[in-house]
């Protein structure tokens, strides 16, 4: 017998204000931006706080791992407390730890605060895709799953140059006070325009263990979740080594990481993008197949420039590579969420 979700607070289709999905964005680009606009500046950071390479690199490890775990903490409480609520309370915490990193002397602080930041930085990234699902559906919940994609993306195009750029003029705690104020922007603005929707009916966290483990049961839900996890974890993987496999192994200064970084975000942007175009016209499963293909491809030719003897491997082979995965990531990861999402109705779970 399946259970009865509770009804949510989420306004008519027709009475959404424009501005929700906008600040939902923003929210996302935001903690996105706490990952990639850090990254160019970790060796410098790196020399400032007398840290060892693999200190340094923690800074990046722990904050995803609080990130992945702060997503799980995020989608609990908001059934409890409230998608807004939440939301801003994420924003809150990741102006703090923001600041925390900011004013660092040492290694040790600069790895809590990076800590504190990922569970900060959590808050959209499950959170935004709970709200366009509760206010959308069919192809303008698939719209903005893509912007959800691009959002995702948008920032890491640009973020790691910007970083670059900033660090390099102001000394790399200016980008964390950016993200306080950024930060402290976005809560300023949920505060004052989110609807305060309602508590309960998560998808993608529903209701607890129980629920979860309901959705779970779903064998084509968890196959989509499953295969966009496994991509996420890949992209966790590649921002932990990518600074130190350009910079320090492939000798690229900084700017010129920010730029291939970007490259490899815009081109997932182009592949969100296209699946956002074609919505209406291209199922999702094809668009799976498609990104799958990406990224199968670029995965083999990495193989193959890792087993032609280079010491270091060719820094065009790599590149190569990785943008022909970033595209393929770009096509997949909304058309899973969006297929994940359709194997959980409207009134049930479990």
């Amino acid at each position: 017998m399946k259970a009865q979700r509770p009804q949510t607070a989420s306004a008519p289709a027709g009475a959404i204000d424009p501005r929700v999905p906008l600040i939902v964005l923003s929210a996302v680009v935001v903690s996105t931006s706490a990952t990639d606009i850090y990254i160019a500046m970790l060796p410098a950071t790196r020399r400032s706080v007398s840290a060892s390479p693999e200190m340094a690199q923690l800074t990046i490890t722990l904050f995803l791992a609080a990130l992945a775990a702060g997503a799980l903490l995020w989608g609990l409480l908001s059934d409890r407390f409230g998608r807004k609520a939440m939301l801003m309370a994420g924003r809150a915490v990741l102006a703090v730890a923001s600041i925390v990193c900011a004013v660092a002397s040492g290694v040790g602080a600069l790895i809590s605060g990076r800590v504190l930041q990922g569970l900060g930085a959590a808050a959209p990234s499950v959170l935004a895709v709970v709200i366009f699902r509760e206010l959308y559906a069919g192809a303008k919940l698939r719209r903005w799953l893509a912007a959800h994609s691009v959002a995702i993306a948008a920032s890491p195009a640009l973020a790691p140059l910007f970083g670059a750029a900033l660090g390099e003029v102001l000394g790399w705690r200016s980008v964390f006070w950016l993200l306080a104020g950024a930060a402290l922007v976005v809560l300023l603005m949920a505060g004052r325009s989110l609807p305060p929707n309602g508590r309960g009916g998560v998808e993608t966290a529903a209701l607890g263990v129980r629920g979860a483990v309901a959705l779970l049961a779903r064998r084509p839900f968890a196959a989509y979740q499953l295969t966009a996890a496994l991509m996420v974890g890949a992209v966790f993987a590649f921002l932990t080594a990518s600074p130190l496999l350009f910079m320090e192994e492939l000798g690229l200064r900084p700017m010129v990481f920010g730029v291939v970084h970007g490259s490899f975000a815009a081109l997932y942007v182009v592949g969100a993008a296209l699946s956002a175009i074609v919505a209406e016209r291209v199922s999702s499963r094809v668009m799976i197949v498609a990104g799958l293909s990406c990224i199968c491809a670029g995965v083999c030719w990495l193989a193959v420039v890792g087993s032609a003897g280079g010491n270091p491997p060719s820094v065009h082979g790599v590149v190569t590579g990785l943008a022909s995965a970033s595209a393929g990531l770009g096509r997949l990861m909304s058309n899973a969420w969006f297929m994940a999402y359709q194997h959980v109705p409207a009134g049930e779970y479990g």
